[in-house]
């Protein structure tokens, strides 16, 4: 999804956006070595890298799960940093891009994931139904606002497909 966001942004450079988007899966991957966390698959799907690890996430600690849910993220913003060193314009702003891209915490992005995990360690059970609630919001504003910014400014095709990813963040059973 992603990827398609910056090929639309981006047009003709696709090529950054391919490799960026193979960084971020790369530094989850590298995070689960550097936590010797054993995995039974690891597959590319249209989402990204996949790893089936052998050990329930759940049973992980948390900073653990904080730390494998955001090393796409570290990955991009390491990247970024020395893509920036070099000048390299485009290959820095992807980077960013796609770090603040999965920061967004809906329910299927790595921030997402990140935010419900903290509001399990942080809040008690009953309140957590609205706190998964209050990020696919915040989730759905960043990208409504998105969608509407397209609009207004005639890029519409990009404006339609982030509102569709909007309305996504809302629609009944996106909550787990």
């Amino acid at each position: 999804m992603m990827l398609l966001i910056l090929f639309l942004i981006c047009g003709d450079g696709i090529l950054p956006c391919l490799v960026c988007c193979g960084l971020h899966e790369c530094g989850h991957l590298l995070v689960c070595l550097l936590l010797k966390l054993q995995f039974s698959a690891l597959n590319f799907t249209v989402t990204g890298l996949n790893l089936r690890l052998k050990e329930d996430l759940q049973s992980l600690p948390i900073a653990k799960a904080i730390l494998l849910h955001g090393g796409g993220i570290l990955m991009n913003l390491i990247c970024a940093c020395i893509f920036g060193m070099f000048g390299m314009q485009l290959w820095t702003w992807v980077n960013l891009s796609l770090a603040a891209f999965h920061l967004i915490p809906a329910s299927e992005l790595d921030g997402g994931r990140i935010w419900l995990l903290l509001g399990q360690k942080l809040l008690q059970a009953q309140w957590l139904f609205f706190y998964e609630w209050i990020g696919q919001g915040i989730a759905f504003l960043i990208f409504a606002w998105l969608a509407f910014m397209a609009l207004k400014i005639g890029e519409t095709g990009f404006g339609y497909m982030t509102a569709l990813i909007a309305v996504s963040c809302i629609l009944p059973g996106n909550q787990k």
